[in-house]
């Protein structure tokens, strides 16, 4: 499983369930300085909330941490399946407020698939995975096509339309 908060917080994780109250505190208030730094500074990365949601949640502030969460949400953080495991988050499970966003995070997941798979079957160009630079093309071929760019005939030879490969 992949953590996003920094090392600092899950130090601080560790030593809550040591029962290092001190020390958490103290890890606690500067992993939340430096996030709150990073935002004033502009950082628009979901993860920064999500540690200094993580810091409440190991400090046992509720309240905060679920305000933090919602704003790492509203920054496009989806990883409901990584936050439904994160042990830092283990006492908000229970929480209304946090099944809520988690089943948020779900359907957003499902609508980006359903929209994804849209896109898949609409595109003129067999998107087949040969190899993961030959896919990246594909995609970029099939965006330029969508959006009117260009023909399918500008970038595939006609030799192969007529073949009925596209």
């Amino acid at each position: 499983m992949i953590l996003l908060e920094s090392f600092r917080a899950q130090y601080a994780h560790v030593l809550a369930k040591r029962g290092e109250t001190a020390r958490v505190n103290e890890l606690g208030k500067s992993a939340v300085r430096l996030a709150f730094e990073a935002v004033r500074q502009g950082n628009e990365m979901p993860n920064v909330r999500l540690e200094i949601a993580a810091i409440h949640a190991i400090q046992g502030q509720k309240e905060a941490a679920l305000e933090w969460l919602q704003h790492a949400y509203e920054a496009d953080y989806k990883g409901y399946r990584t936050l439904s495991l994160d042990p830092m988050f283990e006492n908000l499970r229970e929480e209304r407020r946090f099944k809520e966003l988690v089943s948020r995070m779900k359907s957003d997941v499902a609508v980006m698939r359903e929209r994804s798979a849209d896109l898949r079957e609409s595109c003129p160009i067999p998107c087949t995975r040969i190899n993961r630079r030959h896919w990246r093309l594909e995609r970029i071929q099939c965006r330029k096509i969508r959006r009117g760019r260009v023909s399918a005939s500008q970038i595939f030879p006609v030799a192969s339309i007529k073949r009925g490969l596209l």
